[in-house]
């Protein structure tokens, strides 16, 4: 089954022309899919969006509206959320030839079509999903290694850094085990490495390899869970070994012992406290 990137982009520099606003500059792996969100002002949460392509807004193609049925064309859908004031256009199995400037549009009935630009750059190579894993010891960690189309039939491997002779090899569309390191390979835009039973020597850094001189690399953290245990323990204990003389007063005159109090109560505490004070 092919692996869809899903990506939903922060805007930390937007593409806007007026009240409609979206990300600027894109970079996708190519056969994977992209969701690109468009917000605009809540003026506009009636009318109709639609997405377009070309390099300048007055001569670009729409390829997809929101009150198309269904709202979807050949590998892009859009769908309008009013609530939230944001449309999403989603595109599918992207090629090289999708790269391209697009624009999010807003249909001004009567009026100049509000819109903001987002140029869209497909490009080849290899990623993760998260650069940094984590499991507990005895446990298992899992790598998922994204790589485009054109890497489809190329060689892939998992490598830890600094040693090349321990590169373990994946299989396209077959899921091979190389001692407690199984790595699958959908043959279409993923592999997944699962390191299984971790032991603290598997901590370290990694790399995804793909073809020749594509990687990424990754950073496996073994957690042993007896040694966070015993570290809260040791803690614990050093901290009720600490009773200053405030706390020592009150141990033997505690308020609630008033005058009134029978004496035999009173020399039976006294004798609790010492025994304890002694054992410090």
């Amino acid at each position: 089954m092919a692996f869809h990137l899903l990506i939903f982009v922060a805007l930390l520099w937007t593409g806007v022309l007026g009240d409609v606003s979206t990300v600027k500059n894109l970079e996708v792996m190519e056969g994977h899919t992209v969701s690109i969100p468009c917000h605009y002002e809540p003026k506009y949460a009636r009318y109709i969006k639609y997405w377009c392509r070309g390099s300048t807004f007055a001569y670009c193609k729409v390829l997809v509206r929101t009150d198309d049925v269904p709202p979807t064309k050949g590998n892009v859908s859009i769908t309008d959320n009013p609530a939230e004031l944001v449309f999403t256009v989603t595109m599918t199995s992207l090629r090289e030839e999708d790269s391209a400037w697009y624009w999010c549009g807003v249909d001004i009935r009567g009026g100049r079509d509000d819109h903001a630009y987002v140029h869209v750059k497909v490009i080849h190579g290899v990623s993760v999903l998260k650069n940094e894993v984590s499991g507990e010891k005895g446990g298992s960690v899992t790598v998922q290694c994204l790589y485009s189309i054109k890497h489809s039939r190329s060689e892939k491997q998992w490598c830890r850094s600094g040693d090349w002779s321990t590169c373990m090899a994946a299989v396209s569309n077959r899921t091979v085990e190389h001692g407690r390191v199984r790595i699958t390979d959908d043959g279409v835009s993923a592999f997944t490495v699962t390191v299984q039973k971790l032991e603290s020597r598997d901590a370290g850094w990694y790399w995804c390899a793909v073809g020749h001189h594509q990687q990424e690399s990754v950073r496996i953290t073994v957690i042993d869970l007896r040694t966070v245990k015993d570290d809260t323990h040791t803690e614990r204990r050093q901290g009720d070994g600490d009773m200053d003389g405030s706390e020592l007063a009150v141990a033997i005159n505690p308020p609630h012992l008033d005058s009134r109090t029978d004496g035999s109560k009173a020399a039976v505490l006294f004798s609790a406290v010492s025994k304890q004070v002694h054992m410090f």
